[in-house]
């Protein structure tokens, strides 16, 4: 972004040089703003493409503090977290899972996945009429989608803030 300024006489350089150290003063401030601003949007679009991936919110971890922007209050960079097991299902290869009894958590999603098999299986298992079901897992990549829809919204964002700090600047 451009900033025109015309200088004539004494009163505009000092016009100027004001309005140039208010800028100055001021711009960390819109660099964490803006930061904090492109990062809640980066954490909603990775939770959005999440989703999209056919990632169900079965326990709600991943989707409530599993995914979450954090910078510090005047920091200029922050840090995108994801739980350990939202990686995995990243970036896992696809692989044979056996679902039995003892596997409580996996047990407790295949009752409610998607595809009827699983669960008849899932109901077998925990009445206890069958041992264990093999079933096939495939990975979600999400991480990298999340990442590209947020990513072309930063220069957006910095240049809403810059205009604001002009706003601020020249009142």
């Amino acid at each position: 972004m451009v900033i025109v300024i015309k200088i004539k006489n004494l009163q505009d350089l000092e016009k100027a040089s004001k309005t140039l150290s208010g800028i100055h003063k001021k711009l960390p401030e819109m660099t964490s703003k803006a930061m904090m601003k492109w990062g809640k949007t980066l954490e909603r679009d990775v939770k959005q493409s999440a989703m999209m991936a056919g990632i169900i919110p079965f326990t709600g971890i991943l989707f409530n503090e599993g995914i979450r922007w954090e910078q510090r209050p005047k920091g200029k960079t922050g840090q995108l977290f994801i739980r350990q097991y939202g990686v995995a299902l990243d970036e896992m290869k696809n692989h044979w899972v056996n679902i039995t009894a003892n596997r409580t958590r996996l047990l407790a999603w295949s009752r409610q996945a998607n595809n009827p098999l699983i669960r008849n299986s899932a109901t077998l298992i925990s009445s206890g009429k069958m041992k264990k079901k093999k079933i096939f897992v495939r990975k979600h990549p999400y991480i990298r989608q999340g990442y590209n829809m947020a990513r072309p919204k930063l220069k957006t964002i910095l240049h809403s803030e810059l205009n604001k700090l002009k706003q601020q600047v020249s009142s």
